[in-house]
């Protein structure tokens, strides 16, 4: 296994278990991506992102118990209920890591750090 990326392991009857962060993160950010209501990854003072920066809007931890928690920085479309679209992302997000992955999460942790008027410019 390569000695250079952070893993986070489960270990169960049968052995164990180590996904990469960085396959963890590409789990997180394509589940963003694919959540309604105008909601994207944001980086540093809310800006835009690319694949190679996503450690600048999310990080996922590992427990002790083999469980995980999501923290996510995030644009939100102006005009969209934010408490609604953070509701609905924990959950969209909280899936996709379980389902995938198969971790426990314990925590999704959004931060709206900015909001995104894009879509008021196009109009």
């Amino acid at each position: 296994m390569p000695e250079n990326r952070d893993y986070i392991t489960s270990t169960d009857e049968n052995g164990s278990i180590s996904i990469s962060q960085e396959v963890l993160s590409t789990i997180v950010a394509l589940a963003v991506s694919e959540a309604n209501g105008g909601v994207r990854l944001a980086g540093v003072n809310g800006g835009d992102l690319d694949r190679k920066n996503l450690a600048k809007a999310l990080r996922v931890t590992s427990s002790d118990g083999g469980s995980v928690a999501v923290d996510l920085s995030v644009r939100v479309r102006y005009g969209e209920k934010i408490p609604a679209v953070a509701a609905a992302l924990q959950d969209t997000v909280g899936q996709a890591v379980e389902s995938q992955a198969g971790l426990s999460v314990d925590a999704v942790n959004i931060h709206v750090v900015a909001l995104d008027f894009s879509a008021q410019e196009a109009e």
